[in-house]
């Protein structure tokens, strides 16, 4: 790994724990910039399809559809229960909010 590689890793964790730390999403943000996975992205997108190179259009096209298939197999439902209903029983079905991430942190710390 060379030198710069491993200056981009050091930054990038630094980044993210002072960000999580802080809760500053600047340093996130950071953070993200400098991910790997989004370098590759972004060169994909601008030599590929921008640039007109086919290998980094194939690759941006690979990225994309991984990225696509991620978010149509993506599970957000779960069973919350299951009955056996007899004659003259029904059924209502309500939608549940998913909470947002402000709350699931103030859940979490009124937990602790």
């Amino acid at each position: 790994m060379s030198v710069t590689r491993k200056l981009i890793v050091v930054a990038r964790r630094k980044a993210a724990t002072t960000g999580v730390l802080s809760g500053n999403k600047g340093w996130l943000l950071i953070a993200k910039l400098l991910s790997p996975g989004l370098a590759l992205r972004r060169t994909a997108m601008t030599t590929g399809l921008f640039g007109g190179q086919p290998g980094w259009l194939a690759v941006f096209g690979l990225i994309t559809m991984k990225r696509v298939m991620q978010s149509a197999n993506r599970r957000d439902s779960r069973i919350l229960a299951t009955e056996v209903l007899r004659q003259g029983q029904f059924v209502r079905l309500e939608s549940v909010r998913k909470p947002t991430k402000r709350e699931l942190r103030a859940a979490k710390r009124q937990r602790s």
